[in-house]
């Protein structure tokens, strides 16, 4: 009885701070864009609160004045963000196995298609090293380099909740000896200090000449949003956009720079892009939204996203992280289940859930503990 007080007690306190961090990133947003309260029909605004208020929260009619100033698309559906994740998202996914099934080492021993995620040379899980096929390594600095030596660019990650491309970092052979653009040395003492455990050592992927036009210096990534429907149990992919790095960055993420452009059901690109602030950019790196050829390899893409999201059967809503190799192979950096940012889709003109989000109100009001 006193656990479950305690339990209770905690996620409380978890829930109103991460409403307070929702709270604090919408008045940012809505400040940046210099957005007035009298910019938009109170009809309009009602009309949200009293759609979105059937899940029994407050809504905050900021989100509704922010994605309807960038898109000029006034849709009651669109979600705002603090709703999605601390309502959504938690009764959607089971944030228990939401950890493991999004680990990156985890990905080779439960998928089939092996041949689609990056080389992972070495593995980090729990505090021991393995080679790429799970192999026992007793791990010093020669060994380090030894099995490092071949590769001219590598990336460190943590093997889960790397996202906003947190801890990711890019180390160069010199002389096989590899540093980062500080000058650090990588040692298995560094690796201690800066990682600890669980983490992965992958070889850099070279991106195709069409990804690469939008920034050279960053792998760009195509985000896939997937939604398994609470009514039919059917794999939807609702959403697709690019995500292009700041010149120079070698992440392509918004938080650093970076900007999300819309793909189109045809595979073509929005004529824009936005960045974190929901600035909206026609030309980014000296590259026009409008005059970019069709998109390449997104029908295929969404076809893996429907086979492996079949297999997580604790999530419904999921973010598939893709490039394409210089081979102009499709390639799977990474699969979300948690955190699955919504900014991406709404600041360029998509709802969510769209035709499904009634489904989705529905499922989440009658659901109290959802699928945790």
């Amino acid at each position: 009885m006193i656990k479950e007080v305690i339990k209770n007690i905690f996620e409380k306190l978890l829930y109103i701070k991460a409403e307070i961090t929702w709270k604090r990133h919408i008045n940012k947003v809505y400040r940046h864009l210099g957005i007035k309260n009298s910019d938009l029909d109170t009809d309009l605004i009602t009309k949200h609160q009293q759609y979105w208020g059937q899940l029994k929260r407050k809504v905050n009619p900021k989100w509704f004045r922010v994605y309807s100033h960038i898109t000029e698309n006034f849709d009651i559906h669109y979600v705002p963000e603090n709703i999605y994740f601390n309502i959504i998202e938690e009764k959607l996914n089971n944030r228990k196995h939401a950890l493991a099934f999004g680990d990156k080492n985890f990905y080779e021993v439960f998928y089939d298609n092996k041949d689609i995620f990056p080389e992972s040379i070495i593995r980090n899980i729990d505090g021991v090293f393995y080679d790429h096929a799970y192999n026992l390594l007793t791990l010093d600095d020669n060994r380090l380099k030894q099995y490092l030596s071949k590769y001219q660019k590598i990336l460190i990650k943590p093997s889960a909740d790397s996202g906003g491309g947190k801890k990711i970092q890019l180390f160069f052979n010199k002389n096989n000896n590899f540093t980062d653009n500080q000058n650090h040395n990588l040692t298995v003492d560094y690796l201690h200090i800066h990682y600890k455990d669980n983490y992965v050592i992958q070889n850099y992927i070279r991106q195709s000449e069409f990804l690469a036009q939008f920034n050279s210096s960053s792998v760009n990534t195509i985000r896939i949003f997937t939604y398994r429907s609470v009514v039919t149990d059917e794999v939807i992919p609702l959403h697709a956009v690019l995500r292009i790095g700041k010149e120079g960055n070698y992440i392509d993420d918004q938080n650093v720079g970076g900007v999300a452009c819309r793909i189109n059901e045809d595979s073509t690109l929005n004529d824009f892009a936005t960045n974190y602030f929901g600035e909206k950019f026609f030309e980014f790196n000296r590259i026009v939204f409008s005059q970019v050829k069709t998109f390449p390899l997104l029908k295929e893409m969404k076809q893996l996203t429907i086979q492996l999201a079949r297999k997580n059967i604790h999530s419904r809503v999921m973010g598939f992280d893709f490039t394409i190799n210089f081979e102009n192979n499709i390639k799977l950096i990474e699969i979300n289940h948690l955190w699955t940012g919504i900014n991406f889709f709404q600041m360029n003109g998509s709802t969510v859930f769209g035709k499904y989000t009634d489904e989705v109100i529905e499922f989440c009001s009658s659901n109290k503990k959802g699928l945790n």
